[in-house]
């Protein structure tokens, strides 16, 4: 399983994350996209240039992209399904330019609203898709890329699809994948139940933990040392480390290399607590 680190946890800006990616250790990136960088305000052609020459800056170094991560949508933005439907469109021609395999979306990028994805879940109804998905999941296959639906929920009200039940519902609905952030995702309801229920459709694991209001810290738990031989019975084929560069950081990268290469077992370096409220595994 390759060990890769999002481009947005190094520097906003994309080629400069690659430099210091590279010099942490890693060999492969996630690909935060950005509307800037499309030059997308909803009425101009957009440009794709930029993921053309990222594609390439990444080849030359050597490395990968395992994955794209859809931009993220405005207040406005989730508003207007037509304005959705073409940064979806876009987003996955910039994922067949950077060469990478997978994007990475959230509910809202796809789905009409949270309330009608409630309703959907409760009910056994058609997935409420926005108008234009069918289109792109065809230039999906038509490109051999892979559409991967993140465990997400909104505040304590709404669970969404952080439920290992629920997103392996909807994959299965839509004929796609599934991205499991696995601190977010560790007691909906436990490991366990994500390998068994959506393990076949989980194809990207994001790892980050959260603590004491303060989220993107570097997967440097004992915990880790418990789920990863367990994740590693998903179709995931690479994780993705979603932390602020800290010094940490390359420490969390060689501990995750250990555990997915099988050399450390149940010996973390216990730098960082285990999260409240979820058990053991």
């Amino acid at each position: 399983m390759k060990v890769a680190i999002n481009t947005g946890s190094l520097s906003f800006n994309a080629f400069e994350a690659l430099e210091r990616a590279q010099a942490l250790g890693f060999d492969a990136v996630e690909v935060n996209l950005h509307q800037a960088e499309l030059r997308y305000d909803g009425q101009r052609k957009a440009d794709l240039s930029f993921y053309q020459r990222l594609g390439e800056a990444i080849r030359e170094r050597g490395m990968s992209a395992v994955s794209a991560h859809h931009p993220v949508l405005t207040g406005e933005q989730v508003f207007s399904q037509r304005v959705r439907a073409e940064l979806l469109h876009l987003a996955i021609r910039a994922t067949a330019l950077l060469g990478a395999p997978i994007l990475v979306v959230h509910p809202a990028d796809i789905f009409t609203s949270a309330e009608d994805l409630e309703t959907y879940f409760l009910e056994h109804n058609a997935p409420p898709v926005i108008a234009g998905f069918d289109e792109a999941w065809a230039q999906l296959a038509n490109r051999g890329l892979r559409l991967a639906i993140k465990n997400v929920s909104l505040g304590r009200g709404l669970t969404l699809t952080n439920h290992a039940t629920r997103l392996a519902q909807v994959a299965d609905d839509l004929a796609v994948h599934a991205v499991l952030d696995v601190w977010q995702g560790a007691d909906k309801p436990n490991i366990p139940a994500w390998v068994e229920k959506a393990g076949r459709r989980i194809v990207l694991l994001h790892l980050q933990e959260a603590l004491d209001g303060r989220d993107h810290l570097p997967p440097l738990s004992e915990k880790w040392a418990d789920w990863l031989p367990l994740l590693q019975g998903t179709a995931a084929q690479a994780c993705v480390i979603r932390a602020a560069e800290t010094e940490e950081v390359r420490r969390a990268r060689d501990y995750i290399l250990s555990l997915v290469n099988g050399e450390r077992q149940r010996t973390g370096p216990g730098l960082s607590p285990a999260a409240p409220g979820l058990s053991s595994i």
